[in-house]
């Protein structure tokens, strides 16, 4: 069962992968917390995954230059009192090597946030048939993991898995809200310390063109309608603000702020 949902995940996401340079970690102070994006790979959409109900004006946004970037992102907060990762990624050996990047040990991490359940969320989670982080409590959404009960998370983390109910605060300053469209049970987790928050907003988006046009979706979004909703009013709220988002899939270093313009919205990475 776990070999084929890892076969069928794997599937969908078919997309051209290339290595980073020198970009595969960024840090900075969260107020009294230290923020950390590890990056797993740089990427680019195969640009038939993406859908609109216009397929003539999808292509034109599809033509501009790296309409299609995107990445997949892993955050690490360190509070201080708990050290914690927010989703795990696709590959455990990447994921461990940022880690040590940063001075982390896997065993040293206490918490995992799952946003959703697809493969390049927990992927990184094990290891030759092994936890990666044997002393990690995972929370993960009570509606994901009953959508998803088979599992290599459920299969090796099993009695580590905590399940959450939406607007719950999980850990100091860290709560969850719903974010369900892409998934059954897809969730954000909002951070805040001092006078700084961030949003960990897993799948909202995907890809650089989606800033452009919110409306543009991809094939693996359970709900298309949800999703397109549930952005609109995100990019609409973080845009008036200065919350930070975290995207697993935002263009390097997938931390930053969002700005509105004439004809959409864009990512402004943090320096």
């Amino acid at each position: 069962m776990i070999k084929k949902f890892i076969i069928c995940i794997s599937c969908l996401f078919i997309f051209s992968i290339f290595a980073l340079a020198n970009e595969n970690t960024f840090t900075f102070d969260l107020g009294n917390y230290k923020m950390s994006s590890l990056i797993i790979t740089k990427m680019e959409h195969q640009k038939i995954l993406f859908r609109y109900e216009d397929l003539v004006k999808l292509q034109k946004y599809l033509e501009q230059e790296n309409s299609n970037s995107s990445a997949i992102n892993v955050f690490f907060l360190d509070t201080g009192k708990d050290k914690i990762l927010f989703d795990a990624g696709t590959d455990a050996d990447i994921l461990v090597e940022r880690l040590k990047e940063i001075n982390v040990n896997p065993k040293d991490v206490n918490y995992i946030c799952i946003t959703h359940m697809h493969f390049d969320h927990i992927g990184g989670l094990v290891k030759n048939g092994k936890k990666v982080f044997p002393n990690a409590t995972v929370f993960v959404s009570q509606e994901e993991l009953k959508a998803n009960p088979n599992t290599i998370l459920s299969a090796f983390y099993g009695n580590n898995i905590k399940t959450f109910k939406q607007n719950e605060t999980i850990i100091d300053n860290i709560k969850t809200i719903p974010a369900f469209g892409h998934t059954k049970g897809h969730s954000m987790f909002f951070i805040s310390s001092k006078d700084k928050s961030v949003l960990v907003w897993g799948d909202m988006m995907h890809a650089v063109v989606q800033f452009d046009n919110f409306n543009i979706y991809m094939t693996y979004d359970a709900d298309p309608d949800k999703v397109i909703a549930l952005r609109k009013n995100i990019l609409e709220k973080y845009s008036q603000n200065n919350y930070y988002i975290a995207g697993a899939h935002l263009v390097y270093p997938g931390l930053g702020t969002i700005e509105k313009t004439k004809t959409g919205y864009k990512f402004v990475p943090v320096k």
